[in-house]
């Protein structure tokens, strides 16, 4: 467990560095997110039952199964994938996966954000400044 003067400082790490994560699709149509065993070390607390997505204006729990820390690195709920499909119209999920940012927020806490379509692509391990660009046409 983290104390509590180590934890703020963590956080500022990690949250100008967002993991990559990507959609996967279960049988039946269930569409989650694919996290990976590094995501999981380095910026989930061993501890953590839950961790909250922020997804636009929507704030969702999501519980951790033990498979979560045992290889199997994805996170499932039905809120979740309502989102995912709201967020790719054109396309079915299932059928190619879709690249997204998971922005610390917080402890336990992460903002979901698709990558590309005029946002920010975080590379590696390069700092992001966390800003959007203006729409075209504005500054």
């Amino acid at each position: 467990m983290l104390g509590g003067a180590v934890w703020p400082t963590l956080w500022k790490e990690r949250r100008d560095n967002p993991m990559l994560v990507k959609t996967q699709c279960k049988e039946g149509g269930i569409t989650g997110l694919c996290v990976g065993a590094n995501n999981v070390r380095r910026y989930f607390p061993r501890d953590a039952l839950t961790i909250e997505l922020l997804l636009d204006h929507l704030e969702i729990a999501c519980g951790l199964k033990p498979e979560f820390w045992e290889g199997q690195a994805e996170i499932y709920d039905p809120r979740l994938c309502a989102w995912l499909e709201l967020k790719n119209p054109g396309r079915r999920l299932g059928q190619k996966e879709m690249p997204l940012a998971m922005i610390p927020a917080g402890k336990n806490a992460f903002r979901l954000q698709l990558i590309g379509q005029g946002r920010p692509k975080p590379a590696g391990r390069a700092a992001w400044t966390g800003k959007l660009p203006a729409p075209d046409g504005l500054t």
